[in-house]
């Protein structure tokens, strides 16, 4: 509701009217509706961008946890995992939060990978905040990242290499 509280800039006697190109983080984006690898029951996406920012925000429908390194490394890796690897590797507790308890509900779903943890110049362990996370779309054939390429071969990386 703070957007509708805001007020237009007023513009100086005799200057142009201020205007507004873009600001922001991009958070979802709606998909067009000729996108036919994309649901149309669901038309909205999650952008990259705004992934981390809505799981830090507390997100939890449509958020599939990643439980270790090893786990984020298969799925960076492969892009693309069926239904029934994401079961065996996340559990049926996670994906309940997507509706894949009973009936799949296809459409936008965010990958939250695990906190890295790197070792400090001290020598003691330490955890970074704010642990990545990829946009994704879940459907009846499995997770799909949708990251680019670069993004997913850098946070494998970061995951020990995969």
């Amino acid at each position: 509701a703070l957007a509708l509280r805001l007020r237009r800039p007023e513009a100086a006697l005799g200057a142009a009217a201020p205007s507004l190109v873009g600001v922001g983080l991009p958070v979802f984006c709606r998909m067009p509706p000729g996108a036919e690898w994309w649901p149309p029951e669901a038309p909205w996406r999650i952008c990259q961008e705004g992934a981390t920012f809505l799981v830090e925000a507390g997100a939890t429908r449509r958020v599939l946890r990643c439980p270790s390194s090893q786990v984020a490394c298969e799925l960076l890796g492969r892009r693309s995992t069926p239904l029934a690897r994401l079961r065996e590797l996340l559990g049926p507790e996670d994906l309940a939060s997507c509706g894949c308890d009973d009936k799949l509900v296809p459409g936008a779903a965010i990958l939250a990978l695990p906190p890295l943890v790197g070792v400090a110049a001290a020598g003691e362990l330490q955890t970074e905040a704010g642990a990545p996370a990829v946009a994704a779309l879940l459907d009846a054939s499995g997770l799909v990242l949708l990251a680019d390429g670069d993004i997913l071969e850098c946070y494998a990386r970061r995951y020990g290499g995969c």
